[in-house]
């Protein structure tokens, strides 16, 4: 999982939270957010995971850029 910004042409910079599967190389836009929190992340996460459905007991790694923090709930609704 990792945030990229975008800039609109408002001149608005929006963050978006993607996750990455490597093995079948599918990206998932998690959610987009102008002001991303901690509680906002771990709910995208949790949406993921539901998303994924049966598919979320296949994924052994997380791979996060250490330059953002990711919250504690992300963590732990990822590692089950």
């Amino acid at each position: 999982m990792d945030f990229l910004h975008v800039d609109t042409v408002l001149l608005r910079r929006i963050y978006a939270l993607i996750a990455v599967e490597h093995g079948s190389r599918r990206a998932h836009l998690v959610g987009v957010s102008a002001h991303p929190t901690g509680a906002w992340t771990t709910q995208a996460a949790r949406n993921l995971t539901m998303d994924l459905a049966d598919r979320v007991t296949t994924i052994t790694f997380l791979l996060r850029d250490r330059g953002i923090p990711v919250h504690e709930g992300v963590r732990r609704s990822l590692h089950r």
